[in-house]
């Protein structure tokens, strides 16, 4: 888990710099000794991960990711004051609709500095991963005219998106 956090914040890092958020990457690991995550008390966790968060003091922001919903942001909000959590709640903005509109737009730069043309009606993508970026990133694929969408995710169910 920790060489994946690390990767994984690496990856943040790199995103930030290309969008010059000010931030940095981090990502934050709970070790949970239950193989089945729905017996995790949820509550209780995230007010583990608030505490986490507030010994930073500031140096170290969280927001939904994988493997967490919107009712765990709220208890997370609820267990910080509402510090260290950019989640999108109680917002306008869908933080999910915005990361999959940075993937896009990333796509689009690639395919524009391949191709010359952001024309994509003759490439196919693959979608790894349909939760609610992915399946936004599939879907706009395919809005935006791609030959080919496929999509696969641990659980089949998500990988079936219409078009």
């Amino acid at each position: 888990a920790i060489e994946d956090a690390v990767r994984l914040a690496k990856g943040m890092t790199r995103k930030h710099d290309m969008f010059r958020t000010g931030f940095s990457g981090a990502k934050v690991v709970v070790k949970a000794d239950h193989p089945d995550l729905s017996a995790v008390e949820r509550k209780q966790l995230m007010e583990d991960v608030a505490e986490a968060l507030h010994a930073f003091e500031g140096g170290l922001y969280t927001g939904c990711d994988l493997n967490t919903g919107d009712g765990d942001m709220d208890h997370l909000v609820e267990a910080t004051g509402e510090k260290f959590v950019l989640a999108g709640r109680n917002s306008r903005v869908d933080t999910n609709v915005a990361t999959a509109s940075s993937v896009i737009g990333s796509v689009l730069g690639v395919v524009e500095a391949m191709e010359g043309t952001r024309d994509l009606s003759s490439l196919t993508f693959t979608v790894q991963g349909c939760g609610k970026v992915g399946s936004t990133v599939a879907k706009e694929l395919v809005r935006l005219g791609a030959k080919k969408v496929q999509t696969c995710d641990l659980f089949a169910a998500a990988a079936e998106i219409q078009g």
